[in-house]
């Protein structure tokens, strides 16, 4: 995974907005410069216009034109706020390469990307959107029901199992 990742991240180096200078650590890990900022959600509310929304919608736009499709931007925690009030897109460890696609897939995943955008705005900025806007949030909305990779490789998270001894054998 981390080299999906590190791939990822060569492939949008340059480009203000996302994670810069990253290398691998080891096997397991990579790292990249530190930004400081906050979550989309956990930050200064006002600091969400729809001038940082137009600049989210155009980040991902140049992320697609570097034939990477995220896949996770509707996750809060996957879009930073910096302390200049701008985006940043971090955690490409589901993102699909586009190039060599067939155009059809191309344009699905194009538009799972631009939904995430939607849904950040319309939660953090109401109204501002604009029609054709908030038609691709609905219409991608509508076919979101049946998108079959929910979580990694599609499979949902069962009850949490313990590896504790004293568990498996009943309380003591």
């Amino acid at each position: 995974m981390a080299g999906r990742e590190l791939s990822a991240l060569r492939r949008l180096s340059g480009i203000p907005g996302f994670p810069q200078d990253a290398f691998r650590l080891d096997r397991y890990a990579i790292a990249y410069r530190f930004v400081p900022g906050n979550e989309i959600g956990q930050g200064d509310p006002d600091l969400l216009t729809p001038g940082f929304f137009e600049s989210l919608e155009s980040l991902v736009e140049r992320m697609h034109e570097r034939d990477i499709a995220h896949l996770d931007i509707r996750t809060g925690g996957n879009v930073l706020v910096t302390e200049e009030a701008s985006p940043l897109i971090l955690d490409f460890q589901s993102h699909v390469r586009l190039g060599g696609l067939p155009g059809f897939l191309r344009r699905i995943l194009v538009a799972v990307d631009l939904a995430g955008v939607y849904k950040h705005w319309s939660i953090r900025a109401p109204g501002s959107m604009g029609e054709e806007r908030e038609e691709h949030l609905r219409r991608m909305n509508t076919w979101r029901r049946y998108w079959i990779l929910k979580g990694y490789l599609g499979i949902k998270p069962g009850p949490a199992r313990s590896t504790d001894a004293g568990d498996a054998k009943g309380k003591d």
